[in-house]
């Protein structure tokens, strides 16, 4: 076999990906260009690698580029939003209130920012307990939450309390699964 040019694979993953991407099968395409399926596959997943990698290229410049638009857009409307004073025809001035349109256009804008930005992200802070045994990660400022797996039998009753909270387990029969005697292996035991 003769060895295929990378402009020419180039060339066909694109057509492979156009194809699939209009629906075509993997069976269908193959058919059409000769290959086997899992060539197909795998020429998807090379044009896939490769539009990522074009992505994360140019994510700066797209980023920067409608960073800038927003700001054009906001240095537009900015004047609306702010009390101003308008001198008409005859020399008369008048004061004008805020366009309130104006104010929602711009936090629209400031949304759209944040977002791009990534500023509208809620952050957790988490910190590691050492009030358990072992350690576990809680959110910072509140208490930790116990743990139950010290032991199987404590980690069942906890499974128990849980199913009955959700509705799993009737009230009845979740008391007497933990009233029953000793929990071994998530199995009741009878105390006898």
């Amino acid at each position: 076999m003769t060895g295929l040019s990378k402009a020419f694979i180039h060339e066909r993953d694109q057509k492979i990906y156009a194809a699939r991407a209009a629906g075509a099968s993997p069976i269908d395409i193959a058919k059409k260009f000769d290959v086997s399926v899992p060539t197909v596959n795998t020429a998807i997943r090379r044009h896939i690698s490769q539009l990522n990698r074009t992505a994360v290229m140019d994510y700066p410049e797209v980023l920067a580029m409608e960073l800038d638009r927003l700001d054009k857009l906001q240095r537009a409307i900015w004047p609306l939003t702010q009390h101003r004073v308008i001198e008409l025809e005859g020399g008369e001035t008048i004061q004008v209130e805020p366009d309130m349109k104006a104010v929602d256009q711009a936090l629209r804008i400031m949304q759209a920012r944040a977002k791009l930005m990534g500023l509208d992200v809620e952050r957790i802070q988490l910190h590691t307990s050492t009030d358990t045994e072992p350690p576990v990660p809680v959110l910072a400022g509140s208490e930790p939450t116990p743990t139950y797996a010290d032991s199987p039998e404590n980690e069942a009753k906890e499974l128990i309390r849980l199913s009955m909270e959700a509705g799993i387990l009737g009230e009845a029969e979740g008391k007497a699964l933990l009233e029953a005697g000793e929990i071994v292996d998530a199995e009741v035991v009878d105390d006898e």
